[in-house]
């Protein structure tokens, strides 16, 4: 009756056991990979967020100062967004949000160089991998220029 020999069950033995740890490795390296693709979107889904809720709160507000941080004056109360080093957080009566990206080179001009009146504001927003520049411009009706201009002061 024919069969194997001892070394034959034994290589192919070593054989299957490289294939399996080929294989895992394998499989781990590609969960690693989907977990940093899925963590990048979602930085990518905050960057997205903060553009368009800070463009939404300057389309909607009356003026936007500044004193430090910017502070947004809608109709039904203020917006404050403060620029910290590790993060930026916005603050409403409704909540307060929290933005986790270290910002740097924030810049803007008010409106005849009166901070009262902010007309557009830039900044950078870094993560481990990229860095993303955001900038924001904001449109006066002539009335709202004229009333914040400061003669004699």
């Amino acid at each position: 009756m024919p069969g194997f020999t001892l070394l034959e069950q034994i290589i192919v033995l070593a054989l299957t056991t490289i294939l399996v740890l080929i294989g895992f490795t394998a499989v781990l390296n590609f969960q690693k990979l989907l977990l940093k693709v899925r963590d990048n979107a979602a930085k990518d889904r905050n960057v997205y967020l903060l553009h368009e809720v800070l463009e939404s709160d300057l389309r909607a507000c009356v003026s936007a100062g500044w004193d430090g941080g910017l502070n947004i004056e809608n109709q039904t109360g203020t917006v404050r967004y403060e620029f910290e080093n590790l993060f930026l957080i916005r603050q409403s009566k409704e909540a307060i949000d929290t933005f986790r990206f270290v910002t740097t080179d924030v810049a803007f001009n008010g409106v005849n160089g009166n901070n009262k009146l902010v007309e557009s504001i830039s900044f950078n927003l870094t993560d481990q991998i990229q860095t993303y520049k955001m900038s924001f411009i904001k449109k006066y009706p002539d009335y709202k220029v004229w009333e914040n201009i400061e003669y004699g002061n």
